[in-house]
């Protein structure tokens, strides 16, 4: 599989490697999913799947390596940090797991104001 360099293209590859990982093709779905982190290094989505697959085939340095580079990518991921403290408690390390969640009182919050003129 050549590097995809179209967004357009990375979408499909990544929509495959979806594909096949839930028909249990986790090879091709390596493959596909290597093939979008060479274009985009930080593909969110092809982040956590990677991750998600490697630590469902038990390889849980690997995939906490990726999750690190995912929550470096994305530090206000809220999907990235809880899968790495998913992988952490997987992996046996209960200790850091809780820390590697956003508390709520630290998370951005958005607050709309109404205009009462209208």
């Amino acid at each position: 599989m050549g590097s995809p360099r179209t967004p357009r293209v990375r979408r499909g590859l990544f929509e495959q490697a979806r594909i096949l990982v839930v028909r249990g093709e986790l090879p091709a779905a390596h493959q596909a999913l290597d093939a979008v982190l060479v274009a985009e290094p930080t593909h969110r989505g092809a982040l956590l799947l990677k991750a998600r697959v490697l630590l469902d085939e038990r390889d849980g340095p690997r995939a906490l390596a990726v999750l690190d580079g995912a929550v470096a990518a994305w530090p206000r991921s809220a999907e990235a940090r809880n899968e790495r403290a998913r992988c952490l408690h997987a992996i046996g390390d209960d200790v850091a797991a809780p820390g590697a969640l956003v508390p709520c009182s630290t998370r951005a919050t958005t607050t709309s104001r109404r205009d009462p003129s209208t």
